[in-house]
């Protein structure tokens, strides 16, 4: 794959991280709030930013494993489909057990620490990883 291909893969991966980050702003806002203008602007917020990134990942990974998308999105997929399933059951034990604000907290965590983790995986595919010295230089695979 041209270094030119990854790049752009990285730049939408960037983006989902940023909406994830946001996202989890909005989160926090949840967590926090008993105002309805705050509660309103939190909802907008996180749900906004969460909701608009599946299509874009889907893009990266496609771009990335060209010889075989489907074989890519399987992969991703499942794993998004597992989380639609254990999250909202992880969220509703949190909230039933502990507290509201706790579970939109754990929410908060564990969307930071996927936005870290694409961050970490888009900077892995465009070669910009590791001690100094073994990144991937111009023209070479």
């Amino acid at each position: 794959m041209a270094r030119g291909s990854s790049e752009r893969n990285g730049h939408a991966l960037t983006v989902v991280s940023y909406l994830w980050a946001a996202g989890a702003v909005g989160l926090a806002v949840l967590s926090i709030t008993t105002g309805v203008l705050l509660l309103a602007v939190g909802t907008c917020l996180a749900f906004a930013a969460e909701w608009g990134w599946n299509r874009l990942f889907h893009f990266a990974v496609v771009r990335s494993h060209a010889e075989a998308p489907a074989a890519a999105t399987r992969v991703t997929s499942t794993r998004m489909f597992v989380g639609g399933m254990v999250g909202p059951l992880a969220f509703g034990f949190a909230a039933h057990q502990l507290s509201y604000t706790v579970a939109w907290l754990g929410r908060t965590g564990s969307l930071l620490g996927a936005a870290a983790l694409v961050a970490i995986g888009r900077r892995m595919i465009t070669g910009r990883m590791g001690p100094p010295g073994t990144q991937k230089q111009e023209g070479t695979n």
